[in-house]
């Protein structure tokens, strides 16, 4: 009976450990990105939004450059980045512009149409009006240094502040 107990207490230890190992494997891909919402006059991070048609037209565009020797470099890093974004399934996804608290660089985010619900409600010129800036807390899978994905977006908080904007 003894045996048995010692056998099942190092079996109990090694599952936890595998457990513990298993989640913390998967805990590394995601992140937590805290900062606050920007806006951009304009920009086209994805085909979002878009017709059918001008979805068609963006493809057809996408694949005449692919493979062309011609095709500037714009053009060449305008079809890397829709490629890097139909490979992540996320070439008519919704997203927004973040400022991470500790960096001045500006990232887009790509999130699913409920999350989404939860920060499309804000407006520039009214958060600019009333001097005040929208914070949140997105856990984020990143897929680039300046692209990431977030299926939960933990906290929206409207604060006094400056909204941030870009051209």
């Amino acid at each position: 009976m003894n045996v048995f107990f010692k056998k099942w207490q190092v079996n109990r230890k090694l599952m936890i450990l595998l457990l513990l190992n298993l989640f913390s494997c998967n805990a590394k891909d995601e992140e937590i990105l805290k900062g606050d919402l920007v806006f951009k006059m304009i920009d086209f991070a994805s085909a979002y939004g878009g017709t059918d048609e001008q979805i068609e037209e963006l493809n057809n565009y996408l694949y005449s450059i692919q493979g062309d020797e011609n095709a500037q470099d714009w053009e060449s890093e305008t079809l890397s980045y829709f490629s890097k974004l139909k490979e992540n399934d996320l070439f008519e996804s919704p997203y927004i512009f973040v400022r991470p608290d500790h960096d001045s660089a500006i990232v887009t985010v790509f999130l699913n149409e409920e999350e989404f619900t939860k920060v499309k409600e804000y407006k520039r010129s009214s958060l600019m009006a009333e001097s005040k800036k929208v914070e949140l807390v997105l856990e984020v899978k990143k897929i680039d240094s300046l692209l990431y994905f977030s299926d939960n977006v933990i906290d929206v908080t409207e604060v006094e502040g400056d909204t941030y904007f870009s051209k």
